[in-house]
């Protein structure tokens, strides 16, 4: 299984545009990436955020630092409104936002 393709390069990212896409090495089905054993625990520690994380697509997934007020029904619905318009059906991985808690090292939504 490949690794997961991480750029932390947080000195040069405003924080007000601190947006992360998390996927594999190929960029095919690499949503996956979000299993692998401690790459959000530690993604989170290192921005020192819990994280928000927005499905948008099987191939990837977009983290969201939870140091900005975020509403996360408003996210969901961008979530609904791209996958009925911009995706094919077989990309579609969720209509859902999921949320990471470096507290509880869980994913929820």
């Amino acid at each position: 299984m490949d690794n997961p393709t991480i750029n932390l390069d947080l000195d040069s990212m405003p924080e007000e545009s601190a947006m992360y896409v998390l996927t594999n090495k190929i960029k095919l089905y690499g949503a996956c990436c979000i299993l692998y054993k401690n790459l959000l625990e530690g993604f989170a520690k290192n921005l020192g955020s819990d994280l928000y994380i927005i499905p948008s697509s099987v191939h990837e997934v977009l983290l969201l630092p939870n140091n900005m007020e975020y509403d996360k029904e408003y996210l969901s619905e961008l979530v609904k409104e791209v996958n009925s318009s911009d995706l094919s059906t077989e990309d579609i991985l969720s209509d859902h936002v999921y949320y990471y808690s470096r507290k509880d090292d869980a994913i929820t939504y």
